[in-house]
């Protein structure tokens, strides 16, 4: 099942937020990508129903900060 699916399923309200100027960094894409499916299992997985989750990416020293 899909995040927005499970979150539909828990009526969790979900926001993405990015910097419209975040720099491109070097990294492993699917270093990145299981990181952020982790942290959006735990999100999905511990958010109250009818919760809020909110996923923010903007720049940070000389990287980006995603919460």
């Amino acid at each position: 099942m899909s995040f927005k699916a499970r979150a539909q399923v828990k009526e969790i309200a979900m926001e993405l937020a990015i910097d419209q100027d975040l720099r491109c960094i070097y990294c492993d894409p699917e270093l990145i990508r299981g990181l952020v499916a982790n942290l959006l299992n735990n999100a999905l997985k511990f958010t109250p129903r009818k919760g809020q989750i909110q996923i923010l990416a903007e720049n940070a020293n000389q990287g980006i900060r995603i919460d």
